[in-house]
């Protein structure tokens, strides 16, 4: 399926590795790419051929630290975080290393499958009891934005092109992914800077990570 996203699957666990893959081989929804562990040969086949989303379990050691290394490297490719467990403190912490899909332990390669594809769109994807739990460690963390900064006033649009912003993505690679031109991706970036009353992109991740899920 070569029209098919590309995707890798990064564990620890041989076993998961393996019946994951054939799992989502089995599916045909995805292209997968490979397979690999959390390690630096792995960030050197990342790096030579990128992928459109890494499907990363998140009970690797140093979770964390890997999943950072992955978006800096890689800032315009979706990551998507399963195996995560029930009581999970760390959130807000993985959506910061730009986890922005999440699947529990019990969930399903179709659950895999179905949060690759919203994140593709530029959508977040997990359980409503997550998604409450996310909400909720935001609004303990109490609020960080200016009273004039807003996602509400983007188009769907410049929406999706803010989190390939966020992630670090050129203009060239926001072009790429959705099939539009650079000069449109340009005016789109212009515009969304006016609307969160910020100058330079590179202040957007700062107002964003100060931001509650609308």
């Amino acid at each position: 399926m070569t029209d098919a996203p590309a995707l890798f699957i990064i564990s620890h666990v041989r076993l998961v590795r393996e019946g994951l893959s054939w799992q989502l081989q089995r599916d045909g929804r995805l292209d997968l790419q490979g397979a690999g562990r959390p390690d630096a040969t792995t960030l050197a086949e990342l790096a030579a051929a990128p992928p459109d989303a890494i499907v990363l379990d998140l009970g690797v050691p140093r979770g964390l630290v890997f999943a950072e290394q992955l978006h800096a490297m890689l800032p315009a490719t979706r990551l998507i975080g399963f195996a995560i467990g029930e009581g999970d403190t760390e959130l807000v912490a993985w959506a910061r290393t730009g986890v922005c899909g999440y699947v529990e332990r019990e969930g399903s390669a179709g659950d895999i499958v179905a949060a690759v594809l919203h994140a593709l769109k530029g959508e977040l994807y997990c359980s409503p009891r997550f998604a409450a739990q996310l909400l909720a460690e935001l609004a303990a963390r109490g609020p960080a934005l200016p009273p004039c900064a807003s996602t509400a006033d983007l188009t769907p649009r410049e929406r999706e092109i803010l989190t390939f912003v966020v992630r670090g993505a050129s203009n060239k690679e926001i072009a790429r992914r959705l099939g539009i031109s650079v000069a449109t991706v340009k005016n789109h970036v212009h515009h969304l800077l006016d609307k969160l009353a910020v100058r330079r992109r590179s202040q957007v991740s700062a107002v964003v990570q100060g931001m509650q899920l609308a």
